[in-house]
């Protein structure tokens, strides 16, 4: 059941953040306010709280399904009410829910999904069903290769996989669209638990190898070193256009301490990360401190939002395609908050804080002030 949550929320997330949170009647509305429910309730002195809380949530899912969902969203809420019915050992309720899922309305990878969600809960039948509809149906580049991903990795069907990897490697018209099949399939195999340790480096290895000159060679290349990243280390080259229209360079801040802060809002702890960073940037501004914030939220106007209500000011740039874009792929920026340190020498000399309670944020603190002290 795990695995099937996980690979909803990576499948559901980008859907979800694209549509306006604030929205009273709107999917991702209805899951903000019930995440914060749940939370709350498990600081309650009710032991029975969380339970509850979940169960509304699902009772909310239900009436959002029957009266509000139209289009793709119809699949997700009836997906994220499976997942919930799971959460809550309703078992026969969620199988009664996703057996309303049709195929023939929804898109490759909610095919995909609605198989996964099957095989968890015994309907192997209606799960094979739909992993046939999932390698049937048509669909974008993208939807494709997540597909091939979840068939070689949590639905168990590498050589379907394969096959699909295949195809798209045989039509790939050139270079730099070969050299993007053999990314996703690096992710794949990452994914594959059947391999040997190592499967995953030495798939990026072989890509960086035959197609050095392509975009996804050179990210391969660099996420390679991003991987054996450690304090003394040499980092990568990173060039930013801050929201103020000034250019960040880190190779130009020799003799200064950096600290590279990757961030996105819509995760709860950034704002404590924030903080931090914010409290580190007044104190040692003058002392030869650079803070550099590094957006990775899924629009602008999310960012500059962040930026304005929690009040910051150091340097801040945004970059598009979040955890997708080109920086976070080469610097194996995975979730966030991400801290690197890099001193004075322009090595590391830091990485990876944990600035969620007091012990983090000191070690940051003292990080800082030893890398300042050299």
């Amino acid at each position: 059941m795990n695995a099937s949550i996980t690979v909803l929320a990576l499948l559901l997330g980008p859907t979800l953040l694209a549509q306006d949170s604030t929205a009273q009647n709107s999917l991702q509305g209805l899951v903000d306010r019930h995440d914060e429910l749940i939370k709350a309730s498990w600081r309650s002195d009710d032991p029975d709280a969380p339970e509850k809380a979940i169960r509304s949530f699902a009772s909310a899912l239900r009436g959002f399904l029957e009266n509000e969902a139209r289009g793709e969203e119809v699949h997700e809420t009836r997906f994220y009410l499976v997942s919930t019915l799971m959460g809550t050992n309703d078992i026969d309720e969620a199988r009664k829910t996703l057996r309303e899922f049709v195929p023939a309305k929804a898109s490759i990878l909610s095919c995909a999904t609605a198989a996964l969600l099957a095989g968890d809960i015994g309907m192997d039948e209606e799960r094979n069903a739909w992993v046939d509809a999932a390698t049937k149906k048509g669909g974008s580049f993208d939807d494709r290769m997540e597909l091939g991903i979840m068939l070689m990795s949590a639905l168990n069907e590498p050589e379907r996989g394969e096959a699909l990897f295949t195809d798209a490697l045989d039509s790939a018209p050139d270079a730099e669209a070969k050299a993007q099949v053999l990314w996703h399939k690096a992710r794949a195999t990452r994914e594959r638990e059947d391999l040997p340790e190592g499967a995953y480096e030495e798939a990026l290895s072989d890509l960086a190898t035959e197609l050095p000159n392509t975009r996804f060679g050179r990210i391969a290349g660099d996420r390679l070193k991003a991987m054996d990243f450690r304090v003394g280390g040499e980092t990568l080259p990173l060039t930013l256009e801050n929201l103020d229209g000034k250019t960040f360079d880190l190779a130009a801040q020799s003799g200064k301490v950096v600290l590279l802060y990757f961030w996105a809002s819509d995760e709860a702890s950034s704002e404590q990360a924030t903080s931090a960073s914010q409290r580190l940037h007044q104190e040692f501004a003058d002392d030869g401190l650079v803070v550099q914030g590094i957006s990775l939220d899924e629009t602008k106007s999310r960012a500059m939002n962040a930026i304005e209500t929690w009040q910051t000011t150091f340097p801040q740039a945004w970059v598009t395609n979040g955890m997708n874009a080109d920086l976070a792929l080469r610097y194996r920026v995975e979730g966030v908050p991400n801290l690197l340190l890099v001193g004075r020498d322009g090595k590391f000399a830091g990485l990876y804080f944990v600035v969620t309670d007091e012990y983090g944020r000191s070690q940051l603190s003292d990080a800082v002030k030893a890398a300042l002290a050299k």
